[in-house]
C-alpha cells in the first residue's frame, strides 16, 4: 500500500496518524466515508489499528502505544506485545496475553503494543452455525454475509470447538528477526471440545500489506487457561457475529 493512498496525514510525537478518507482506487466502487453527517450508524464504526503486517514481517516488534492507550480504542481485537511476546486477545474491555509457557495473563496498562486491530464492537449480523464446519467454510459464510468484500468486518466466534490448532511465539530480542524466521520458533498446540471465545477480522484482499488480507482469529477458552493466534478450527454449533466496518484509523509507529 503505498502512502499516496491516503489523504490526511498528521504527525504526533512517536507515530503518525494515517486516516483511509477516500476510496482507494484498489477498492473499486466501495466508498469510504468522509464525514459522519453523510454517513449511516454503519458507516461510522471504526478500526484502530497500531503499525502494519509489512511492518511485523520485516521484524519492527516493539515501540507503539500503551494497552491504557489501546483500551481508548476499542474492546474488541488482537495483536502482539513488545518483542513479539505473545498474542494479544481483547474481548470485552479485557486485554489478554497468551504466551508459550505459561495460562493467559491480563496485560498490565502500561505494556506497548507494537501491532494491533481493535474496535468498539457492535455487531449487526448474528447467526447461528449448527454443521460440522472448519475454518474455511466459516470464512466462506462470513463473505456471504458481509455487504461487500471490499470492506472489513469484525468477527465474533462463541460456543464450543470440536478442535482449535493455534500458536502464540516466544519472546524476540534485539536485534529483531523477520516475521518468518520469528515464526520458526513458535509453539503450536491442539485443543479438544473446548469452550471459547474467538475474536478476530477478515480485511481485503487490497489491504493485505496493511492488514494481512483474509480472516485472522486470536482465541481465549472459556476457563482462560488457554489463547494464541488460531491456525485452524472445527466446530459444530457456534454462534457467529460480524460488523462490517468502513473506516480505518492506521497509526505507523516510529521504531
Amino acid at each position: 500500500m503505498k502512502p499516496s493512498a491516503f489523504r490526511r496525514i498528521r504527525a504526533t510525537g512517536r507515530c503518525r496518524r494515517l486516516w483511509l478518507a477516500a476510496a482507494l482506487s484498489a477498492l473499486g466502487a466501495s466508498v469510504l466515508c468522509l464525514s459522519a453527517e453523510t454517513c449511516t450508524a454503519q458507516d461510522t464504526r471504526e478500526i484502530y489499528q497500531v503499525s502494519s503486517r509489512e511492518a511485523m514481517a520485516a521484524g519492527r516488534f516493539d515501540g507503539g502505544p500503551t494497552i491504557a492507550t489501546l483500551k481508548k480504542h476499542g474492546d474488541f481485537g488482537l495483536g502482539t506485545f513488545d518483542g513479539f511476546d505473545g498474542e494479544l486477545i481483547l474481548v470485552d474491555g479485557k486485554v489478554y496475553q497468551a504466551k508459550v509457557d505459561a495460562p493467559p495473563t491480563i496485560a498490565g496498562d502500561s505494556v506497548h503494543t507494537p501491532f494491533a486491530l481493535v474496535t468498539f464492537f457492535k455487531p449487526s449480523q448474528t447467526m447461528g452455525v449448527h454443521d460440522k464446519t472448519d475454518l474455511a467454510g466459516l470464512e466462506q459464510l462470513i463473505l456471504a454475509a458481509m455487504p461487500s468484500k471490499k470492506i472489513y468486518s469484525a468477527v465474533r466466534l462463541t460456543g464450543k470447538f470440536t478442535s482449535i490448532k493455534a500458536r502464540s511465539v516466544p519472546a524476540q530480542s534485539r536485534p529483531y528477526p523477520t516475521l518468518v524466521r520469528a515464526l520458526e520458533q513458535e509453539h503450536v498446540f491442539t485443543l479438544r471440545e473446548t469452550e471459547a471465545t474467538m475474536v478476530g477480522f477478515w480485511s481485503p484482499p487490497a489491504m493485505a500489506e496493511m492488514s494481512g488480507g483474509g480472516l485472522h482469529l486470536h482465541f481465549i477458552s472459556a476457563d482462560g487457561k488457554h489463547g494464541g493466534h488460531v491456525l485452524s478450527c472445527e466446530f459444530t454449533q457456534l454462534k457467529v457475529e460480524i460488523e462490517p466496518i468502513r473506516h480505518i484509523e492506521i497509526v505507523l509507529v516510529d521504531h
